[in-house]
């Protein structure tokens, strides 16, 4: 009996490795069914869609449909991709069905600026630079004035990444201008009144010494009281008085 449970043993083993071999035994080369492209993050901006992607491979040249998986450079493939101003990050691979899949996810925008000497550009929230998106509306801080690459990849980065993370003041302040000495004002939401920062010192703190005027004076003055808040000077809030008051 036992030499029998043996004897069917083997043959269950020597029938399991010639379907194997049979299945996986070397023959024709895998080859591209189709392509498939996702943006991943479309839900939350409306910048790249896969017909771009798809034009932006055809004109340089790449064609898949037919080729052999091992013939189609898939990291130089999203190399070229990610060369789109728009594109942060893509990723090409195949699956299993012989599908090329190509996934890209798009760059973020921090803010807009329209600066008098350097043009009409996004900052993203990588730091980098993309280009301006006319059709498509973005609630976004707008930098206007003499904002020049040095002080927008400088200061003005980590104050709209500020911005950006702080609830109140990402609804708050809704522009930023640079008059020609460099000095920083913002506009916001609520009152008639600007807020000259200066600069972007101790930003935090000073808009720390905001929130309490706004908390504590503007309920009493009323939120036209005021033409200029002033920041610049420590442990201040200097109003300048609106004409009509």
């Amino acid at each position: 009996m036992r030499r029998i449970f043996l004897l069917f043993g083997l043959a269950v083993v020597i029938a399991y490795l010639t379907v194997c071999g049979f299945i996986y035994a070397p023959g024709e080369p895998m080859r591209y069914a189709r392509t498939h492209i996702v943006v991943t993050d479309s839900n939350e901006f409306d910048f790249v869609h896969a017909a771009d992607i798809q034009q932006q491979v055809r004109k340089a040249g790449f064609r898949f449909r037919g080729k052999t998986i091992d013939s189609v450079d898939t990291y130089r493939l999203s190399r070229l991709i990610e060369q789109n101003r728009l594109v942060r990050q893509a990723c090409c691979y195949h699956t299993p069905d012989s599908t090329l899949r190509i996934e890209v996810s798009q760059r973020h925008p921090l803010m807009r600026v329209k600066s008098n000497t350097e043009g009409d550009f996004f900052i993203d929230t990588d730091g980098e630079t993309m280009p301006a998106l006319t059709a498509t509306a973005i609630r976004i801080p707008l930098v206007t004035g003499h904002a020049s690459h040095e002080l927008v990849h400088h200061g003005l980065y980590d104050f709209a990444l500020f911005l950006q993370k702080d609830r109140f003041w990402r609804s708050e302040i809704t522009q930023i201008w640079i008059d020609a000495k460099g000095e920083v004002y913002l506009v916001p939401r609520v009152g008639s009144h600007t807020i000259l920062l200066g600069n972007f010192d101790n930003y935090e703190a000073k808009l720390d010494r905001l929130l309490e005027f706004y908390k504590k004076v503007m309920p009493r003055k009323g939120w036209n009281a005021y033409k200029v808040l002033n920041l610049k000077f420590d442990g201040q809030v200097i109003g300048e008085r609106s004409d009509n008051k």
